[in-house]
């Protein structure tokens, strides 16, 4: 479908504000709410969980324009909004930087093609009336398409800059073998008040056509070091390329998986299926820290599987392709349109997608989360909706889904189709971040993990894991300011709880932001206070 046949899908509706608290339990063991009530027709849809505040969550989908969905209760209840930008077309992603401003990225209508970022700083509510334009072009030519931004939380020297990479085609749509498509980059170090002249990542495009043999789906990430990665789809496979100087350059593409049959496919009851790649870093502080996470699907074994790769020296080599989905191979079953996140807590992959394996029809569907507490090497699977849909190939269900995870707060956002009506649902999910200290840590070293955290309010507990070598007598912990200052010194018998009340050792509470706790023979793990 191109992108003139979705705006002719989407009516243009009129948008009310309103609170939607229309939640719906089930044998699963997730509570299902609805996110949307007025628009119709929302689809393509990104996710994001403020670091400040994690009971702020922010939706974003498309339709008669770019919708907005924040809630301040977790996800019980959601209030609906759109983007007040004349331009605001739709391609919509949403991300937090570790200030806990909001950046809503998208792209302009047919006659002001281009892209555009838009920042809130009230958690979504609301946006600044034009957004700032990465690129923009009168017209439709040259076209830019699915755009994606990333924030570095790093606390380096790029800390707060903004990444968005994206393709640009010379024609969209055009067969002509003179035209073609490739991929850009652009940052701000203003906060997305401005944007620098955008710079070429691929070294080798691909037609304009916008299927197997194009490049698209960038996606960027930021490491701990601050070096950016990116990985996107075409006629070669699966593309990673990295930049250690902010994106000033760009390495040598690497492919780093084959994609039989491409990434435009056919599944039953979607218009159009993409198994476009999902490029993630772990920036916890637990035994993966660092490991770049490459997440796609394709239909290599008969049906659509999600699979993934990991990296742990920077992309140079890759780990084994990873089946995510745990139903029998070549089952005929399909699992589609996958999201990843990271949490940056725990560490924790997080995958959701589309699944038929309880139908016989191979149309019926349901959303499952796979996630995986050993650095994606196994992924549990748990069915997440709670009741199936039967999809349409009339109905365009966009090109993704999308999910977002912080200290063991996920949540997935996916279109769900009732008759010829489209509607955003999430599942509220809440793992305890304490699962994340079983075992021992790298080299014998022992885990540590806060709960609740993020921390508000009141205190929270220190969980650990012995070392290898054991504890004798005091066990001891120091938590550091991100600046390194030391903020409180916790110590206590081996055995004995060790609580912190989220006050330094004058006496007075400390602020909002990011910590370190750390002790001799332990893995340090980040704590997030909220006030």
């Amino acid at each position: 479908m191109s992108k003139q046949d979705r705006i002719g899908l989407a009516t243009a509706l009129a948008l009310a504000i309103a609170a939607v608290a229309i939640s719906v339990a089930s044998a699963v063991p997730y509570t299902n709410v609805r996110v949307n009530v007025h628009a119709n027709y929302p689809e393509e849809t990104s996710i994001a969980i403020n670091p400040h505040n994690p009971d702020n969550v922010l939706g974003v989908a498309q339709g008669a324009g770019c919708y907005t969905y924040p809630t301040f209760d977790g996800g019980s209840t959601w209030t609906e909004g759109a983007l007040p930008d004349q331009y605001a077309l739709g391609d919509p992603s949403v991300i937090f930087d570790r200030e806990g401003s909001a950046f809503y990225c998208f792209i302009g209508d047919w006659q002001h093609s281009g892209i555009y970022v838009s920042r809130s700083s009230d958690g979504g509510v609301t946006w600044k009336p034009t957004a700032t334009a990465v690129i923009a072009h009168q017209g439709q030519v040259p076209f830019e398409d699915k755009p994606y931004p990333i924030a570095d939380w790093t606390g380096g020297p790029r800390a707060g800059y903004i990444y968005v990479t994206w393709t640009q085609f010379t024609r969209y749509g055009s067969s002509d073998p003179a035209d073609s498509s490739r991929i850009l980059f652009s940052r701000s170090d203003d906060h997305g008040e401005t944007f620098s002249t955008p710079v070429p990542v691929s070294d080798r495009g691909g037609d304009a056509i916008d299927s197997d043999n194009t490049v698209e789906g960038a996606v960027p990430a930021v490491g701990p070091n601050g070096t950016i990665y990116v990985a996107w789809a075409g006629p070669r496979g699966i593309e990673f390329d990295r930049s250690t100087n902010g994106g000033v350059s760009w390495g040598r593409d690497q492919v780093i998986s084959d994609m039989p049959g491409g990434w435009d496919f056919n599944v039953p009851g979607i218009y159009r299926t993409n198994g476009l790649p999902i490029v993630k870093v772990d920036l916890s502080y637990g035994h993966y820290r660092g490991r770049i996470y490459v997440n796609w699907s394709d239909q290599r074994n008969g049906d659509t599987d999600i699979f993934l790769v990991y990296s742990d020296d920077g992309g140079a080599t890759w780990s084994p392709r990873i089946l995510v989905n745990d139903d029998p191979v070549g089952n005929g079953k399909d699992q589609f349109f996958s999201w990843m996140d990271v949490d940056v807590v725990t560490g924790t992959v997080y995958v959701d997608f589309y699944d038929r394996r309880e139908h016989a029809d191979d149309l019926t569907t349901d959303v499952y989360l796979a996630y995986s507490e050993d650095g994606g090497a196994h992924f549990a699977n748990a069915k997440i909706s709670a009741t199936p849909f039967v999809p349409r190939n009339s109905v365009f269900f966009g090109d993704y889904t999308g999910i977002s995870a912080f200290g063991g707060r996920v949540r997935p956002l996916w279109m769900r189709l009732d008759g010829t009506t489209l509607s955003l649902w999430t599942a509220l999910i809440d793992r305890p971040t304490a699962a994340v200290i079983a075992g021992s840590g790298a080299a014998g070293l022992g885990r540590l993990a806060v709960h609740p955290n993020p921390v508000q309010g009141g205190g929270a507990e220190i969980l650990y894991s012995a070392p290898t070598a054991g504890i004798e007598g005091t066990v001891q912990f120091k938590i550091h300011d991100a600046a390194g200052r030391l903020v409180r010194m916790l110590q206590a018998q081996k055995g004995q709880r060790i609580l912190w009340d989220g006050r330094s050792d004058t006496g007075n509470e400390v602020p909002a932001g990011v910590y370190f706790i750390s002790g001799h023979g332990f893995e340090p793990a980040r704590i997030v206070v909220i006030r």
